[in-house]
């Protein structure tokens, strides 16, 4: 209590958190985006295991457009690039999966999140390891999502 973190935790966290801290034992071969963050909540030390990895699919651009970007936090840096050719949606579903399988990734901004968190200023020259860390992870988060089926008067 009273304690302040400032370890990066997301939604996709809660489920192996609320399952570990009941004793749940969650199926065989599931494989979660998120992570058991009960440390965090303990007040004891917690190292991820794997990047954050997000999609946004209305993604603000400077020109005033709102396109689909992907990004990634990785300790104290977030790496965002646009997915091209993709349009915006609501969701990923049968009808558009492939789009967003084949999409290209690019206009890579990398920030360091402990000296600029407001994402001002872009680092020069350090998009090449974190660009090919975040193309990886998308692939290998599209090559292996959950696909619904596409619902009547989504976008």
């Amino acid at each position: 209590a009273g304690q302040v973190s400032r370890t990066p935790v997301c939604a996709l966290d809660l489920l192996p958190t609320f399952a570990a801290l009941s004793g749940a034992n969650l199926p065989d071969g599931l494989t979660l985006d998120g992570e058991d963050i009960s440390p965090v909540l303990e007040g004891r030390a917690f190292t991820r295991g794997k990047p954050l990895v997000w999609l946004y699919f209305h993604s603000y651009t400077e020109a005033g457009k709102y396109l689909p970007s992907v990004s990634m936090r990785k300790g104290d840096f977030k790496v965002r690039a646009l997915l091209e050719g993709v349009p915006s949606t609501q969701q990923i579903d049968e009808k558009n999966v492939e789009v967003y399988r084949n999409a290209s990734l690019s206009g890579f901004e990398v920030f360091n999140l402990s000296e600029d968190p407001s994402e001002k200023l872009p680092l020069e020259g350090d998009e090449g390891e974190f660009s090919g860390a975040l193309e990886r992870s998308f692939r290998e988060i599209v090559d292996s999502l959950h696909v619904w089926p596409a619902v009547e008067g989504a976008r």
